[in-house]
């Protein structure tokens, strides 16, 4: 009895332990393992792309201090949150009633200003994605703005006046700057928080010191008959770039006040332009219209980049993402309502973005693809039909038209030899034979394809 018990016990023992075995499997197979977006084609991204309609022109785009967001103004009014490395939509500004003119993240991240033509300065949260203050550009809306590097001033420039806000209060720190031009430019804090640089429509880049808020005496001038449309400072401080409306990029020492460097192209009249450094300041990208160049600080000359732009349309502006590791990566807004990220390290696209008025968007990064939070599902393709070659013999008996009755031909002068030859002068034995009985009434044949039918206009659609 104690060795039938003992083996009872072993045995109810190893079925335990397989069934532990066999519940532990079935945990591992019900473990849910996060799917890949698919991989889209070059040919499947485009058409993705000319499938979300009404865009709107970007107007401003710019990386966080961190490399991890990027945002963009439109036309349509609003403001677009993206994360960098998913191409995830994170949030959609809109308290804006015009379109945007400017964007710019704080030192710290985590503020974003955005201007508009509703002559609004808004000053988001990033982490709360609220609105924590409002400033009212005068007298004009506010077509550039920036935050200087300690992240309590932002600089706006309107038509006529540049003004300083203090972040805190809300309030301007001084009385706005503004002399005898038609119209002020594109404005820009130096890295180090030491120099404001003012361009204007009278050809001329200012610069300003931060502590006493002077003028530095001599201005910057390489050019006559161009606006200043964008500025940028390097990283170190120590370069000073800048656009010109009609296709002129000019460096400067900003120590020496010197020019040290001049690019021009005449690609075409009243053509936007930008400027941007890298991270490390040894490298300058600048637009010209549809094209963008990239330029090895103290090389000779600058190559073009092989981007793509669709045609008619226009490079609106540009930014580095200002992180060593990703400072490769180059974003480019077109007026079709794209921002397109280039890797300038392997001269190939990393990653595009777009969204819609109707809250629609599309974006991919290095092919992987999402369509408003949903993986993007390829669009169907549509095969050619087979040939018969490519069909089973019973598949083409099936589609083989039915026999249909064909005309004989009776060759012309020989009668036919189904048809009785009458002999001329003889009447026809064949009389009329005259039914029996009561006549068969004659039965109305139901409207067929002999009878005339109306057609109705078709309607086709496409």
């Amino acid at each position: 009895m104690n060795i039938l018990h003992r083996v009872k016990q072993n045995t109810l023992q190893k079925i335990q332990l397989l069934l532990c075995f066999y519940l532990i499997f079935l945990s591992f197979g019900s473990i849910a393992v996060p799917k890949q977006p698919p991989l889209f084609s070059e040919e499947e991204i485009e058409k993705r792309l000319t499938a979300l309609d009404n865009r709107s022109k970007i107007t401003s785009v710019a990386f966080s201090p961190d490399g991890n967001l990027l945002a963009y103004g439109a036309g349509d009014n609003r403001v677009r949150l993206w994360d960098a490395h998913s191409g995830r939509l994170l949030n959609t500004f809109e308290k804006h009633t015009q379109p945007i003119t400017a964007v710019a993240f704080s030192q710290d991240g985590l503020i974003l200003a955005s201007s508009s033509k509703d002559k609004t300065i808004h000053l988001w949260n990033i982490n709360s994605k609220t609105l924590i203050r409002t400033f009212k550009a005068q007298p004009d809306a506010a077509n550039y703005i920036a935050f200087h590097p300690d992240g309590n001033i932002l600089v706006s420039s309107s038509h006529r006046v540049v003004s300083l806000w203090n972040i805190q209060s809300g309030e301007l720190l001084r009385k706005p700057f503004k002399w005898q031009v038609y119209k002020m430019g594109a404005v820009a804090f130096s890295p180090d928080g030491k120099m404001l640089a003012i361009g204007a429509s009278d050809l001329k880049v200012r610069l300003w010191n931060t502590d006493s808020f002077k003028m530095y005496k001599q201005r910057l001038t390489c050019t006559k008959y161009q606006h200043v449309n964008t500025l940028d400072f390097s990283p170190n401080s120590r370069l000073l770039s800048s656009g010109f409306r009609h296709g002129l990029v000019c460096i400067w020492d900003t120590q020496s006040r010197q020019l040290i460097k001049l690019f021009s192209n005449s690609i075409k009249k009243n053509a936007l332009n930008a400027v941007a450094f890298n991270a490390e300041g040894n490298r300058l990208a600048y637009s010209f219209y549809d094209k963008i160049y990239l330029w090895d600080v103290g090389a000779d000359d600058a190559i073009e980049l092989p981007i793509t732009v669709p045609e008619t349309h226009y490079i609106t502006t540009i930014d580095f993402n200002p992180t060593s590791a990703q400072q490769h990566i180059l974003a480019y807004a077109s007026s079709e309502g794209t921002v397109r990220l280039w890797d300038t390290q392997n001269n190939k696209r990393f990653g595009i973005l777009a969204g819609n008025a109707s809250g629609k968007w599309f974006s991919c990064i290095e092919q992987q693809c999402l369509c408003s939070e949903q993986p993007c599902v390829p669009f169907p393709t549509e095969e050619p039909a087979p040939t018969e070659e490519q069909l089973p013999s019973h598949m083409i008996d099936e589609i083989e038209p039915k026999d249909e009755p064909t005309l004989q031909i009776e060759p012309e002068g020989e009668p036919s030899l189904t048809e009785e030859v009458k002999p001329e002068g003889e009447e026809s034995p064949i009389h009329e034979i005259e039914p029996e009985g009561d006549p068969i009434p004659e039965i109305e044949p139901e409207s067929d394809a002999s009878q005339e039918i109306e057609q109705e206009d078709s309607v086709f659609l496409y």
